[in-house]
C-alpha cells in the first residue's frame, strides 16, 4: 500500500459491497491476496463525510474482479505524464477540499506506488492547486497547459475536483485559437452544483443499484481511457462583457463592468439565453450557493412570477450545410422566447435530461426552446425534463439538431441580455448577438470508462 499508516482490515470478499468498491490491489505475487479499497460516504457527518477503508481478502467475487489494478496507468505515472490536481474550494457546497484530504490524495498516492511507478525523485508525483479566486484555474491552464509552456512537450493529466466551471476555465485558459496536437487529459470528480458534463458522460452507468457519482468518478480516474471532448465556440458582438458578482454581496448587479470585454468563449456543456441563463446568473451569490442545486429552483420561482418574454431573433444553420454562413430563421419560432438553450450534453443535472437524443461525448449541437408560456406551463415542461426528457415531446417545446446558431437580443434592460456559456455569464449590448458553432479539433480529452 502507498503509506505505512494505511489500516488494512481482514475480511471476506463476499461481505464487501461492489457498489462502494473503487479498486482492488493485487498482491498475490507475494502471497498476500488482495486489498479492496472502497468508499464510505456519510452526509450526516459534515466534518467527515468521506472515508476510505481497506480490506484484505484471499479471493475475489466475480463482481470485484473488474476493479483489479496491478500497476499505475500511464496517465497517472509521474515518469510518463505531468499530473495536476485542482481543488475548487467554492464549487457546489464546498466539500472538495475534505474529499481531497481524506480520499483522493491517499488514493492517488496508492495508485502511483503500484508496479514500481512511484516518482524516482523526492516529493509527490503530482502538484496541487487550491483555487483562491475566479481566475485561478484559467491562470493555471495558461501557464501549465497551453502551447509553448515548458510542460507542453509531455502528456498532461488534470484531475478536477470541481464543477463544469472548472472545465470551461481550463478550456479558455488555453490558446483558444489553436488546439494542441496532443490535448491534455482531464478527469472530473463532481463537486459543482449541476455537474452536467460529469453526469452526461457517466449516464450509461446510472442504474437502480449503481454506485454513487463520486465512486464512479474515482473508478474513472484510474480505469478511464481518454476520448476527445466535444467543444463549441460562442462568439459575441463587439460590445459584449463578462459579468461577475462581487462575491460578498447577495445583491444582483445587472450591468457589467467596463473592463471585462469578451469576444469569444469555448464551452463543452451549454450556451443559453433566457430563463436558463438568468437562473444561473441570479442564483450565483453566496447566499444562494450554500443551497447547492436547490438554488436554481429558488431563483426559478421568482423568475416565473415575472414571466418575462425575451425579445430576440434566432437564426440557425442545418447540420448538413457546409456553408458556415448559410443561416435561416428558426422554423416555428415564437414571437418572443422564454427559454433557449444549445446543448452538447444530455443532462444538466443527474436527473435533469435536457437533450435525451444526446449520447455521451456526442459532438452534435441540439437546440431546446419555447416561448413565454407562463409559470405553470414552464414548471410542467421542467418537470417533464426531470422525467427522462419527456419535455421534448410537448407541443410547446422545440427540439432539433443544428449546425450553428445566432441569436440577436433587442432588450432595453441589461438584466435580460445575459447569455450563459457553461456557467460563465456574458452581457450583450442592445442589438448584440451571440453565435454558437462546433469546434472541429478537440482542445481537451476527457477520461471515460
Amino acid at each position: 500500500m502507498a503509506t505505512t499508516d494505511t489500516k488494512i482490515t481482514p475480511g471476506k470478499a463476499s461481505d464487501i459491497s461492489e457498489s462502494n468498491a473503487i479498486l482492488v490491489v493485487d498482491r498475490t505475487a507475494s502471497n498476500q491476496g488482495y486489498v479492496v479499497t472502497h468508499l464510505v460516504e456519510d452526509d450526516s457527518h459534515p466534518d467527515k463525510p468521506y472515508e476510505l477503508s481497506h480490506h484484505a481478502v484471499n479471493s475475489l467475487t466475480p463482481e470485484l474482479e473488474p476493479y483489479v489494478i496491478r500497476e499505475c496507468p500511464d496517465h497517472l505515472r509521474p515518469s510518463l505524464a505531468s499530473v495536476h490536481v485542482i481543488v475548487s474550494g467554492k464549487s457546489g457546497t464546498g466539500r472538495a477540499a475534505k474529499c481531497w484530504e481524506s480520499v483522493v490524495e491517499p488514493l492517488l498516492q496508492l495508485i502511483q506506488s503500484l508496479g514500481g511507478s512511484a516518482n524516482s525523485t523526492s516529493g509527490n508525483g503530482y502538484d496541487v492547486l487550491f483555487t483562491e479566486s475566479a481566475s485561478s484555474i484559467s491562470e493555471f491552464s495558461r501557464s501549465k497547459l497551453g502551447l509553448g509552456t515548458p510542460e507542453a512537450s509531455r502528456p498532461q493529466t488534470v484531475l478536477l475536483l470541481s464543477g463544469d466551471g472548472g472545465v470551461v476555465d481550463i478550456l479558455n485558459g488555453l490558446d483558444t485559437k489553436v488546439p494542441s496536437p496532443s490535448p491534455p487529459f482531464i478527469s472530473i470528480l463532481p463537486f459543482g452544483t449541476g455537474n452536467a458534463l460529469f453526469h452526461s458522460i457517466h449516464k450509461p452507468f446510472y442504474l437502480p443499484a449503481s454506485p454513487t457519482p463520486l465512486v464512479l468518478g474515482l473508478r474513472t480516474l484510474w480505469k478511464g481511457t481518454p476520448s476527445p471532448l466535444p467543444t463549441f465556440r460562442a462568439s459575441f458582438s463587439p460590445g459584449s462583457k463578462l459579468v461577475r458578482h462581487a462575491g460578498q454581496s447577495d445583491e444582483i448587479e445587472h450591468s457589467a463592468d467596463e473592463g471585462d470585454k469578451i469576444d469569444s468563449l469555448l464551452g463543452a456543456v451549454v450556451a443559453s439565453y433566457g430563463f436558463h441563463s438568468n437562473i444561473v446568473w441570479e442564483s450565483d451569490t453566496p447566499e444562494y450557493r450554500k443551497h447547492g442545486a436547490k438554488r436554481f429552483g429558488m431563483v426559478a420561482v421568482k423568475l416565473l412570477q415575472e414571466n418575462h418574454a425575451y425579445d430576440a431573433s434566432v437564426l440557425v444553420r442545418s447540420p448538413a450545410d457546409e456553408d458556415l454562413d448559410n443561416f435561416h430563421p428558426l422554423k416555428n419560432a415564437p414571437e418572443k422566447f422564454g427559454y433557449m438553450l444549445v446543448a452538447q450534453v444530455s443532462n444538466l443535472e443527474k436527473t435533469f435530461e435536457i437533450s435525451p437524443a444526446t449520447r455521451p461525448l456526442d459532438p452534435a449541437l441540439r437546440l431546446v426552446y419555447f416561448g413565454p408560456v407562463g409559470g405553470e406551463k414552464t414548471m410542467e415542461i421542467m418537470g417533464a425534463a426531470y422525467a427522462g426528457g419527456q419535455h421534448v415531446k410537448m407541443e410547446e417545446v422545440g427540439y432539433e439538431e443544428i449546425g450553428s446558431l445566432e441569436v440577436r437580443v433587442a432588450e432595453e434592460d441589461a438584466r435580460w441580455r445575459k447569455v450563459c456559456i457553461d456557467g460563465t455569464i456574458v452581457e450583450l449590448e442592445k442589438g448584440g448577438w451571440m453565435r454558437v458553432e462546433k469546434v472541429k479539433e478537440p482542445f481537451l480529452r476527457v477520461l471515460t470508462q
